[in-house]
C-alpha cells in the first residue's frame, strides 16, 4: 500500500469522521441484519493531491469529481487551477459535477481546457442554488429532463446520459438547500425533498443504466441517530444505491459534517472514492474512481533545453574554437549574417538539444504566470489547511487564513503583471494580443468531436 503522510493518517484514523464506522455502529446497536455494505469493499479516505496520485485506481484513469463551489463565477479560477494540478499529476477527470453554481450569466467565458461548455440549471426569481456539469471533450451527452426535477430550495437536479464507446452511464448533480422558504416549515420542506428525491431515484432506476448521483444534500450522514438522516439513507438503500463517500466533507470550526455524497447503483464488489482537502470553497470536493476505463490517457510530457553552467561553458568554448573564416570571406553583409547564423544555430542545437521529459507540476509551469514563489506559497497554504483540520486551534486557523490570503493576493498581482507585460510586448501583433486575451478569458479552440442534444 502506498504511504500516506502522517497528517492524512491522523484524519483517516479518526472514527468520528467516518461514515462506515457510524453506519456499522448503528446497525450493531439496532441488531439489524443484512447489512448491505457487507458485500462491498469500499475504499474511501481523505486525500491531498499527492496521496490521490498514488491511488492505482486514479492515476492515468478517468475519474468523476463533485464539488459545492458556492458561486462558479467567483471560484472559477480556483477550480481551473485545481483541475490543471490534477492533470499534471496524471489524474484525469471525465465528469465535474457542480452544486451551488449561483447565477451563471456568461457560460461562454467559464471554459475549462479540455471540457465542453458548462451545462447547468439555475434558479428563477431567487438567488443562490443551481447545479451543473463540465463534461470532457469528446464525450457525447444527452440531457434527461424527466430525471432533472428543479424546484427552488426543495430539490435542484440535472441529469445527463453519457455515451462511451461500449457503455452508457447517467450522472446527476443534485442540491438541497437548507435555506428558509417563506410560509414553509423546515420539516415540511424536508419531507417534500425526501418525497421528490425518492421519485428521482425510482425514475433513474427505471432507465436500467449505470447511475451516479453527486449531491450536496445538507444532510449529515455522520449523524445517523437523527430520524431525518435515517429516512434519507433508507431511501438511498431501498432504491438499490450505495452511498460511497465515507469521510467528512465540510469543516466549520471544530465541527465536521458529511453532507456531500456520491450515490451509485453500479454492480461491482469494490469501489474507490475519496474526500480531497481543498480550499476552493468551504466544502472539500469528492471523487469517484469508476471500475472501467472510458479513455486511455498518455503521460503528459514537455520539451526543455538544459541551460546548465556546464552546458553554457561548453557552448562558449565551441563558439571560441569555431572557424569563422567563412563569415569574414563574405562580401555581402546579409550573406555574412546568414553564414554566421547557420553556424551559431547548429552549435546551439548541439549543445542545448530539446529533450522530452515527463511533466512535473513542482518544476514545470501549469500556467505561464505561475512562479516558484507561488508554488511554494500554495504548498504552504495546503499544509496549513491540513494542520488546521487536525488541530483546529485559533492560532492554526489564523495561520491558514493568513497563508491563503497571502497566496491569493500574490496570485492576483502576478497574473496582472504577467498579462499586462505580455500585452505590452505584443502591442504591434494583433493576432498574438488576441491569443493572450482569449487565454485570459479561457476561450480555447472549438472542439468538433462531440455532439449534444
Amino acid at each position: 500500500m502506498a504511504y500516506i503522510p502522517n497528517d492524512l493518517e491522523s484524519l483517516n484514523s479518526n472514527a468520528d469522521l467516518d461514515f462506515l464506522t457510524s453506519f456499522n455502529n448503528h446497525y450493531v446497536d439496532a441488531n439489524l441484519m443484512n447489512n448491505p455494505y457487507d458485500s462491498l469493499t469500499l475504499n474511501s479516505k481523505f486525500h491531498d493531491l499527492d496521496s490521490l496520485s498514488l491511488l492505482p485506481t486514479a492515476k492515468n484513469k478517468p475519474i468523476f469529481l463533485s464539488i459545492n463551489v458556492q458561486s462558479l463565477t467567483s471560484k472559477f479560477e480556483s477550480l481551473k487551477s485545481e483541475i490543471l494540478l490534477l492533470q499534471a499529476k496524471n489524474i484525469h477527470v471525465d465528469v465535474i459535477a457542480i452544486q451551488e453554481t449561483w447565477d451563471v450569466k456568461h457560460p461562454e467565458i467559464l471554459l475549462l481546457p479540455g471540457y465542453q461548455q458548462f451545462i447547468f440549471k439555475k434558479r428563477t426569481g431567487m438567488r443562490g442554488g443551481g447545479v451543473g456539469f463540465y463534461i470532457k471533450s469528446g464525450i457525447h451527452y444527452q440531457i434527461l429532463d424527466d430525471c432533472s426535477p428543479f424546484e427552488n430550495k426543495i430539490i435542484e437536479a440535472l441529469s445527463l446520459k453519457l455515451s462511451y464507446p461500449n457503455r452508457s452511464i447517467i450522472v446527476t448533480s443534485l442540491y438541497r438547500s437548507n435555506g428558509i422558504i417563506t410560509n414553509t416549515t423546515p420539516l415540511v420542506q424536508m419531507n417534500l425533498f425526501l418525497e421528490k428525491f425518492d421519485i428521482l431515484l425510482d425514475t433513474l432506476g427505471q432507465k436500467n443504466c449505470e447511475s451516479y448521483v453527486f449531491t450536496d444534500s445538507n444532510i449529515d450522514l455522520l449523524n445517523l441517530q437523527n430520524h431525518v438522516v435515517n429516512s434519507y439513507l433508507n431511501t438511498i438503500l431501498s432504491r438499490g444505491y450505495f452511498q460511497t463517500i465515507c469521510k467528512a466533507t465540510r469543516a466549520q470550526g471544530n465541527a465536521f459534517t458529511l453532507i456531500d455524497h456520491i450515490l451509485t447503483n453500479t454492480k461491482c464488489s469494490a469501489i474507490t472514492t475519496g474526500t480531497v482537502l481543498s480550499d476552493i470553497s468551504d466544502h472539500f470536493y469528492t471523487i469517484y474512481c469508476p471500475e472501467k476505463n472510458s479513455h486511455q490517457y498518455m503521460q503528459k510530457t514537455t520539451s526543455i533545453r538544459i541551460f546548465s553552467d556546464a552546458n553554457l561553458e561548453l557552448f562558449t568554448n565551441k563558439l571560441g574554437q569555431q572557424d569563422w573564416g567563412g563569415v569574414y570571406d563574405k562580401n555581402d553583409t546579409e550573406n555574412a549574417f546568414n553564414e554566421f547564423w547557420s553556424i551559431y544555430i547548429a552549435l546551439f542545437e548541439q549543445t542545448f538539444p530539446l529533450i522530452k521529459i515527463k511533466f512535473n507540476r513542482n518544476i514545470h509551469k501549469l500556467q505561464a504566470f505561475m512562479t516558484a514563489e507561488l508554488l511554494e506559497k500554495r504548498k504552504t497554504k495546503l499544509e496549513l489547511l491540513k494542520l488546521s483540520l487536525i488541530e483546529p486551534s485559533p492560532q492554526n486557523k489564523t495561520n491558514f487564513r493568513n497563508a491563503r490570503n497571502s497566496y491569493n493576493t500574490l496570485l492576483r498581482n502576478t497574473k496582472k503583471t504577467h498579462y499586462t507585460e505580455a500585452i505590452k510586448a505584443n502591442a504591434k501583433n494583433s493576432k498574438k494580443t488576441w491569443d493572450i486575451l482569449n487565454s485570459v478569458l479561457t476561450r480555447g479552440k472549438k472542439n468538433q468531436n462531440y455532439r449534444k442534444n
